[in-house]
């Protein structure tokens, strides 16, 4: 009988012990929640007052271009903040119901220490659940507001891309009565952008020569073909005509097919190194294509 009444108290003061245990945890787990929930509050209300300051600014117009990336790094945060925030708080919850859990339902006989102890455990749970549904507000206002500027971005690109830019004859007009801004312009390109400044005196010399002897072979390349033509080809006939024709345009457009042969060949000797490829080696390349095509459009 001894042994069973000690067997009896031994094992309600293990209950007991088991319950204060219990107790002191939770104790201290909601006294870390309530920290923890005293920062996370204050952090939501500054991204309240920065996503306040960014929908009423995009309302009233304010932002220029520059303006939205800025707008977008502020938000991004706030989101990402938020949807953390979500999780520790459904995980803070499911914490806080279980420990309601292991106090058993409400009885008229509970200790006053578990009733106090339920009460607050209920309250812990209703700010962690208000907490939340905050937090879901924060992830939907940031998506809506970076939706919002992702949209305002794009009317401030189109605003900018199709703005009306002044008429032609006005622009004609104001640099003719400035000739100073376009001539220093011009000769700033010509120098600085188009390659001759790669060219030396002696260089500049040299390809001077070389078009001024192209020239003069294409001039006699011509005057041989059409004193040709007028002595050897006025038979009438399919064949001399195509003949005919295609000797002609090839004396028409020797001196331009030789002189623009000489340049591109003296610019591809002089540039090929270089990188990028020089304007006025574009156009020395681009020349003898162009000359070939309306000799051949002629021909035909």
């Amino acid at each position: 009988m001894l042994q069973l009444i000690d067997g009896l108290l031994k094992s309600v003061a293990i209950k007991r012990l088991i319950k204060w245990g219990l107790i002191i945890n939770l104790i201290l787990f909601t006294a870390v929640s309530n920290a923890d929930n005293g920062i996370k509050n204050e952090s939501l209300t500054n991204y309240a007052k920065t996503l306040d300051d960014i929908e009423s600014s995009l309302k009233r117009n304010r932002y220029v271009e520059d303006d939205i990336p800025k707008a977008t790094k502020q938000v991004a945060p706030i989101k990402l903040a938020a949807s953390q925030c979500i999780n520790d708080q459904t995980t803070i919850v499911e914490k806080l119901k279980a420990d309601l859990e292991l106090l058993g339902k409400s009885s008229k006989s509970e200790p006053a220490n578990v009733r106090q102890k339920r009460s607050e455990l209920n309250k812990e749970i209703i700010n962690a659940e208000v907490l939340l549904a905050s937090c879901q507000l924060f992830v939907l206002r940031s998506e809506e507001i970076l939706k919002a500027l992702s949209a305002e971005k794009e009317n401030l690109l189109s605003a900018r891309l199709f703005a009306k830019s002044p008429n032609i004859q006005v622009l004609i007009v104001e640099n003719w009565n400035k000739p100073s801004l376009w001539l220093k312009a011009t000769q700033s390109f010509l120098l600085n952008n188009t390659g001759i400044s790669l060219l030396s005196i002696s260089n500049l010399v040299t390809i001077l020569a070389v078009i001024f002897l192209s020239l003069i072979t294409g001039l006699i390349v011509r005057k041989q073909l059409c004193r040709y033509i007028s002595e050897k080809m006025m038979h009438d006939s399919f064949s001399n005509h195509f003949a005919r024709s295609f000797l002609a345009v090839s004396a028409f457009y020797a001196p331009h097919l030789l002189v623009s042969l000489a340049a591109a060949t003296f610019f591809y000797i002089m540039t090929s190194t270089v990188t990028p490829v020089p304007f006025i080696s574009v156009i020395a390349y681009g020349l003898p294509i162009y000359f070939s095509l309306i000799a051949i459009v002629e021909i035909f």
